[in-house]
């Protein structure tokens, strides 16, 4: 039987050790403000590089260990929380999956934590606050597998966030990531969060975050910071914007693309007018005022008083003619847009023209060239029929969806993809 003494002695050194744990949990949370990366996709400057995410949460018992003196679970979730005040305003899915001591980490579970669905940062930040205390083994590749399966209804690009100690992670992951980066390509990319100083550990995410080509991997040091996590959430999130025809107005923000090299023009990047009265109709740089070949189709270089300038060989040119969702028939409302293209061609009897048919990306190879073609064919009878071209001037031919010029995963994209262009020739 021990002693008073020893009883007296083990109950303080108890009480001692309760009191420095609680003093410990009951510590507020390091203050963090945001950088604000909102301004810099408003700006046109930046665009959304990624349309979904979904982070991976390690809550295994080896993140209930300490690193610097603080448990590597807190800081996981600090990252996370600091990485969801950091994302900008975007229309993005989401989803987070917690492998531990949740369904993902056990047997043939695949239900999320979260998602996927449409990103919430408060409802993301709520469903943060839920993971419960780190417990369990490490089933990294399961949740990696998982993923896959997760996120097969996704659309456009998918960005994976690991953030883990790779701590006794079993079999190793590395051959599931390479399976995921099979299944996706160039869809997706992964990105790994080292929390801990683990040299294995860190070798494996950093493989991880390799197989994807695209990724990559960092550690709670470098991106806990307001600037760091800034930075690492614009590398995932974001990407410059590009200026196509180079009048200084990125293509987010030009509501006049394929502006004329030189011509002024203004914040939305159409050209500039002189006069409130003035206006330059066909789009070639040269007002109505001073353009003496008024009507030039949209592509023609024309010289200072809106003429053609000489046509060598071939050029390629937009006649802004789309199409409905598996549809041929001409709209009616390009109806003007055909006129002053039948009036060009009437002007330069030298001209032949080869019509072009593109299609989405919706349904088969075999069946978009067939419906490329037939697109092409519906504008050459519009031509012939209503504005009275020789049809021998015009040939036609279709190439389906192998050439598309905007984005096939956003419907906007896909109706752009829908058109016909005209390759003119000088004979």
């Amino acid at each position: 039987m021990k002693n008073p003494k020893t009883r007296f002695l083990s109950a303080l050194l108890i009480s001692l050790l309760l009191t420095s744990c609680a003093m410990l949990s009951s510590q507020p949370e390091p203050s963090f403000t945001p950088i604000n990366l909102n301004d810099k996709v408003s700006s046109g400057e930046y665009q959304k590089k990624t349309d979904n995410f979904l982070l991976l949460f390690d809550a295994s018992s080896s993140m209930f260990l300490d690193y610097n003196q603080e448990m590597k679970f807190k800081q996981a979730k600090r990252i996370a929380n600091r990485m969801n005040q950091t994302i900008p305003d975007l229309d993005l899915q989401s989803g987070l999956g917690v492998f531990g001591p949740t369904a993902i980490g056990r047997g043939n579970g695949s239900k999320l934590s979260y998602g996927m669905t449409s990103y919430n940062r408060k409802a993301f930040g709520d469903a943060l606050q839920q993971v419960s205390s780190p417990s369990g083994n490490t089933p990294m590749t399961q949740a990696i597998k998982l993923a896959g399966s997760n996120l097969a209804e996704s659309k456009g690009k998918i960005a994976v966030i690991l953030i883990s100690d790779a701590e006794d992670v079993g079999n190793p992951p590395l051959a599931a990531a390479t399976e995921l980066k099979a299944t996706y390509g160039d869809r997706i990319c992964v990105y790994t969060v080292l929390i801990g100083n683990n040299s294995t550990g860190k070798a494996t995410m950093t493989q991880i975050a390799n197989a994807t080509q695209c990724g990559f991997a960092t550690d709670y040091a470098s991106i806990e910071s307001p600037q760091g996590m800034a930075d690492f959430v614009e590398r995932i999130f974001l990407e410059k914007a590009t200026d196509s025809d180079g009048d200084g107005v990125f293509d987010s923000m030009d509501q006049c693309p394929g502006t004329p090299k030189g011509t002024p023009v203004d914040a939305v990047g159409c050209p500039i007018k002189k006069a409130d009265d003035d206006k330059d109709s066909d789009g070639d740089g040269v007002y109505d005022s001073k353009d003496q070949c008024p009507g030039t189709p949209y592509g023609i270089k024309v010289d200072q008083y809106g003429c053609p300038l000489p046509i060598e060989g071939s050029v390629t040119i937009e006649l802004r003619v789309e199409f409905d969702f598996d549809k041929d028939t001409v709209r009616p409302q390009y109806r003007q847009e055909l006129q002053d293209f039948a009036d060009f061609l009437t002007s330069y009897p030298n001209l032949t023209v080869t019509l072009e048919g593109h299609t989405d990306n919706y349904g088969s190879k075999e069946y978009n060239e067939e419906l490329s073609i037939r697109r092409a064919k519906s504008v050459r009878r519009y031509l012939v029929g209503e504005f009275g071209l020789w049809g021998n001037r015009i040939t036609t031919t279709g190439y389906g969806f192998s050439r598309p010029e905007a984005d096939n995963t956003t419907s906007q994209g896909r109706q752009k993809n829908r058109r016909v262009y005209a390759i003119i020739q000088s004979n």
